[in-house]
């Protein structure tokens, strides 16, 4: 048997996506400028895009081969992190949306610079509609709907922290015998997610002054994880007629899920919070 076909993707084969995700955490954390970007700006949207260009900046230091400014995901709003998580976890049935309609929001959201929440689909809907053009394995689709309600139970308080870490580690174990071919595109996608919220757990439970309210380090986790599994998506609707690029996947996913909720950075959370609320 060839070599190649002997070679099987694990979770650590991507953890340096995840590795990335915890140093433009801590980066963001202990470095963003946040007294100068609450005097230079005047409306949420030019703190948002100062946000973004730091985390650009920092991005293009961890030197990621091919790394693009594109696969950041600028929200408008995406200080709101509490609306961020209802529109990720949301019911699949959300606003009676038809498979052509998410399929349509996944391709506007691919060449979009700012994305709004209202335009975002839930993941579980991304997850039906992607799977209908056969962009997902069926190996695939099990993954995400145990990585998604897992999320989603999390996020509505269900979880203890150590459950949820308990869950996590069960599907990184699963995933690692179940057989993805080492150049899989959606077995990376899976792992990636995986990655960012194994490393997310261990990041905000080192740093608990990041979160400038009381709450379980788990529901907080969910909401990065969740902007990784959004931006993998759209990363991967985007490139699958190509060759999934490994490194590309990885900033995107990383960079995804830093935007997604940087407003429970304490150091930039509350003084936007406090600006713009």
């Amino acid at each position: 048997m060839d070599d190649l076909e002997e070679k099987y993707m694990k979770v650590s084969d991507l953890a340096f996506i995840g590795n990335l995700h915890n140093t433009v955490m801590t980066k963001v954390n202990d470095g963003i400028p946040s007294e100068k970007i609450v005097s230079e700006s005047s409306t949420k949207e030019e703190a948002v895009d100062a946000v973004a260009m730091f985390i650009d900046v920092e991005m293009n230091k961890c030197n990621i081969k091919d790394y693009s400014k594109d696969l950041i995901l600028k929200y408008k709003n995406f200080l709101k992190t509490e609306e961020f998580g209802s529109v990720l976890f949301s019911d699949a049935t959300r606003g009676g949306e038809d498979i052509a309609d998410i399929l349509k929001k996944i391709e506007d959201m691919c060449d979009a610079d700012v994305i709004e929440l209202e335009d975002i689909p839930s993941l579980e809907s991304m997850v039906h509609a992607l799977s209908s053009k056969g962009l997902l394995s069926e190996k695939s689709i099990y993954f995400f709907e145990n990585i998604i309600s897992l999320m989603r139970r999390s996020y509505q308080g269900l979880l203890s922290d150590a459950e949820f870490e308990r869950q996590i580690m069960n599907l990184v174990n699963e995933f690692d015998v179940s057989g993805y071919k080492i150049d899989s595109a959606d077995g990376a996608c899976v792992a990636a997610v995986l990655s960012v919220a194994q490393s997310s757990y261990s990041w905000w439970k080192d740093n608990p002054d990041a979160v400038p309210v009381e709450g379980k380090v788990a529901q907080w986790v969910v909401v990065d994880a969740g902007g990784a599994v959004l931006s993998g998506f759209i990363y991967c609707f985007k490139n699958w007629n190509n060759r999934v690029v490994w490194s590309d996947l990885g900033s995107s996913c990383a960079t995804g899920g830093v935007t997604g909720y940087l407003g429970l950075s304490a150091k930039i959370g509350k003084a936007i919070f406090s600006l713009f609320k």
